[in-house]
C-alpha cells in the first residue's frame, strides 16, 4: 500500500513539472510573439526629404569692400616670390610674396602680398601660411559706373584663408578689395544692367561646397550665396532638418544642388539654371 502512494505521488509530481515547464514555453513563445508585433508595427521611420522648389530667390547683399593704403614691407619680411597679376591700361600689375617667419608658440608663419603698379604699393595682409598654397585667380573685367569704370582684375589668397579680390577705380586710382573663399568658374550676364561671375567653394573647415553669385548692377557689386538661399526657401516649407552637402557648377550651365543624405538614403539632388534673382529647376 505505501508502494503504491509513493507511485501515485511521483507520477502527480511529474505531471505538474511537465505542465509548468509547457505554461514557461508558451510564455516565452507569447513574449517573442509580441516583441515581433512591435517590431512590425512600429518600423523606424524612413529618412524624407521634401520636393525640390520650382523656383529659389536669390538673397544679393551689397559686397563690403575694403580700402587699401600705400604701405611697405617690414624688415623681418623675407621677399619670395613675385606673381603677375595682369595689366592695367598696358602697365603691369605684380604681386609680391613675403614670408612673415612665426614667432614662436602658436602663431604660424605667414604669408603677405605686395600689389604693384606705377608707383603705388599696396599690402594684402595673411594670404595664407604656406608659399605654395597661394593662387591667383585672374578675371579682368571692367564695369561701368556714373563715375567712371571699374576693374576686377581677379583674386589672390589660398583656400584656406580665402582669397582677396582687387579691384581698381580708374578715376580715383584707388584700390580696394573683398573676401571670399571661391574660385571663379563662370562669367556671364542675364541683363543689360548686370554681369554675373559665379564663385565656387570647396569644401574646407568642415563647412559644405557652395556656389556664390557675384554681380555689378547699380554701380556697385553684390553678392548672393546659393546655400543660403537655398536652406531658406527649404525652411520656408517646414524643412528645417534639412541641410545641404554641396552645391557645385555642372557643364558650365547648371548648378547641382544636393540634400544631405541619411545613413541608408541616396542624397537626392536638382538642376537649376540662373535667372537674374531666381534659381529656375530644369
Amino acid at each position: 500500500m505505501l508502494h503504491m502512494l509513493c507511485l501515485v505521488h511521483l507520477i502527480m509530481g511529474s505531471m505538474i513539472a511537465v505542465a509548468g515547464f509547457h505554461q514557461a514555453i508558451q510564455t516565452d513563445v507569447m513574449l517573442v510573439r509580441m516583441t515581433q508585433s512591435l517590431e512590425v508595427t512600429n518600423p523606424p521611420k524612413p529618412t524624407v526629404f521634401p520636393d525640390f522648389p520650382e523656383k529659389v530667390l536669390l538673397r544679393f547683399h551689397p559686397v563690403e569692400s575694403s580700402q587699401w593704403r600705400q604701405d611697405l614691407s617690414t624688415d623681418r619680411w623675407e621677399k619670395k616670390k613675385t606673381l603677375r597679376f595682369g595689366k592695367i591700361a598696358g602697365t603691369p600689375v605684380t604681386v609680391d610674396l613675403y614670408l612673415e617667419p612665426s614667432e614662436g608658440g602658436n602663431m604660424p608663419e605667414r604669408i603677405h602680398g605686395i600689389l604693384r603698379f606705377q608707383k603705388q604699393s599696396i599690402i594684402f595682409y595673411e594670404l595664407g601660411f604656406h608659399l605654395e598654397d597661394i593662387e591667383t585667380h585672374m578675371i579682368g573685367q571692367t564695369f561701368a559706373a556714373k563715375d567712371g569704370k571699374r576693374i576686377l582684375l581677379g583674386g589672390v589668397g589660398s583656400t584656406h584663408t580665402g582669397f582677396e579680390y582687387i579691384m581698381y577705380d580708374l578715376s580715383s586710382r584707388a584700390w580696394s578689395s573683398f573676401h571670399s573663399f571661391g574660385v571663379p568658374l563662370l562669367t556671364g550676364g542675364s541683363g543689360k544692367d548686370s554681369a554675373e561671375i559665379i564663385l565656387q567653394s570647396p569644401a574646407v573647415h568642415l563647412t559644405w561646397e557652395n556656389v556664390e553669385i557675384l554681380r555689378w548692377k547699380s554701380d556697385r557689386f553684390e553678392l548672393a550665396s546659393v546655400n543660403d538661399s537655398m536652406e531658406n526657401s527649404l525652411r520656408a516649407k517646414q524643412a528645417d532638418t534639412v541641410r545641404l552637402s554641396s552645391v557645385y557648377l555642372a557643364d558650365n550651365r547648371y548648378l547641382v544642388i544636393t540634400i544631405q543624405d541619411g545613413p541608408e538614403t541616396p542624397a537626392p539632388s536638382a538642376r537649376y539654371a540662373l535667372r537674374g534673382d531666381l534659381l529656375l529647376k530644369q
